[in-house]
């Protein structure tokens, strides 16, 4: 499958790299293990933002950060790039804005984002001198009130700074913006007035907020899994959980870990088995489970054989120098789940430019499935699309070279895909 590259006015563009060739792997031994899906972790939680409406065109915009994870930022649909929390804005229209958030793990995986949008309006001018020089608060904590941590942003008139008052602490100069992290329940008020360099100093602007306890979500509903008897050693569990949550699971009474749907556990003994799945929210409020009971009453045997299909296209230009991830889908036709490894991409000669030779143009870093210590299991009848489960996608770069500048300007080329699988 090819299809040509879009063209761009940048001289050194290149080409798109597409492919979607069959991988074919002989089927052998049965898995002895479990194995949970990869886990993405809840949305993040946008603790504070803009007032709505406000008339600063600069915006501050506050989010809940877990240890271990990345951040990346989007405002009004724009890329998403790693970004700080609390993470300002400059210069902005007036007119409605859109933040987005979400969080990275260390495998690649993200969360859905969470967003947040407020209006930019004219400013109006100020009834007295006095009113002008009293700071206008611009960002505050936003419902629902749940998080520990408050950021405050405020507008102040040229040759002022900003003094802070938090509940009943003494009166300080603060940065602007401001940021308290691990708030105690209850009610709490931030003061923030204006002094002068004479000394003056304005009226007092202040906001008022109750931390309470988040709500735990709803349990997870199960979609689909084992019930009653059955005689497969294998178990699929898909559910859903509510937006914005995190799942964990757990089976037969062992230790809750996070997953995401599907779920899959292979090579299970006879007898009895109970799978759980619960909800847990973003500032960790865990909800009530959804449970699932069925019993094994024989092991599968049978063996199979045949071919599982592997495919993917880099969603993008390349440039030389530069590379690419090839979010490679392992699809697996079989009703048992599939244990794959070893996946690797080679680059097939040629291309359809003359003069420019895929392998001489183009390097692949292999997914770390390739060497056989990772592995991915694909459900039954379904798929996994690569970066999962701490698996990599592979990355082709085009190799930044003299005689490929104007060879391969457009050109593109073909990847095969090889893997091997098992039986889960």
């Amino acid at each position: 499958m090819r299809r040509p590259a879009r063209p761009r006015r940048n001289a050194r563009s290149l080409a798109v790299v597409v492919a979607g060739l069959v991988g074919c792997a002989l089927l052998a031994q049965v898995g002895l293990s479990a194995f949970g899906a990869a886990a993405a972790p809840a949305a993040p939680l946008v603790s504070s933002a803009p007032l709505r409406p406000t008339i600063s065109t600069r915006a501050t915009v506050a989010f809940d950060r877990v240890p271990n994870l990345e951040y990346e930022c989007s405002l009004d649909a724009g890329a998403y790039r790693s970004c700080p929390s609390p993470v300002t804005y400059r210069g902005l229209s007036r007119s409605t804005h859109t933040f987005r958030v979400r969080a990275v793990t260390s495998g690649g995986a993200t969360t859905r984002p969470s967003s947040y949008s407020w209006t930019v309006v004219a400013r109006r001018v100020p009834a007295s001198a006095s009113a002008h020089l009293r700071p206008v608060m611009t960002t505050a904590p936003v419902r629902p009130w749940v998080s520990r941590n408050a950021t405050f942003a405020w507008l102040l008139q040229r040759g002022t700074r900003g003094e802070c008052r938090l509940d009943a602490a003494h009166w300080k100069w603060c940065g602007n913006p401001k940021t308290y992290l691990g708030l105690a329940l209850g009610q709490h008020v931030f003061r923030v007035r204006a002094r002068a360099a004479n000394g003056r100093r304005s009226s007092v602007n202040r906001f008022t907020w109750n931390i309470t306890e988040s709500p735990p979500p709803p349990p997870p509903t199960i979609e689909s899994g084992p019930d009653g008897s059955t005689s497969s050693a294998d178990a699929t569990f898909q559910f859903a959980v509510v937006d914005g949550a995190a799942a964990e699971c757990r089976l037969d009474g062992g230790a809750w870990l996070p997953c995401s749907s599907p779920v899959v556990y292979v090579g299970l003994a006879v007898g009895t088995h109970v799978f759980c799945v619960r909800a847990v929210a973003a500032d960790g409020t865990v909800g009530p489970a959804t449970c699932r009971t069925w019993t094994i009453t024989s092991g599968a045997t049978e063996e199979p054989t045949g071919a599982f299909t592997i495919s993917g296209s880099l969603p993008g230009l390349l440039v030389p120098g530069s590379g690419g991830a090839v979010p490679l889908t392992v699809a697996n036709p079989y009703d048992f789940p599939l244990r794959v490894t070893g996946l690797r991409v080679t680059v097939l000669a040629g291309s359809s430019q003359a003069g420019c030779d895929g392998p001489a143009n183009l390097q692949v870093t292999q997914s770390n499935t390739a060497g056989g210590s990772v592995s991915i299991v694909v459900p039954a009848l379904g798929s996994v699309t690569l970066p999962a489960q701490g698996a990599t996608a592979p990355v082709v770069t085009m190799l930044d070279l003299p005689t490929n500048q104007d060879a391969c300007k457009n050109a593109t080329f073909a990847l095969s895909y090889r893997g091997t699988g098992t039986r889960a």
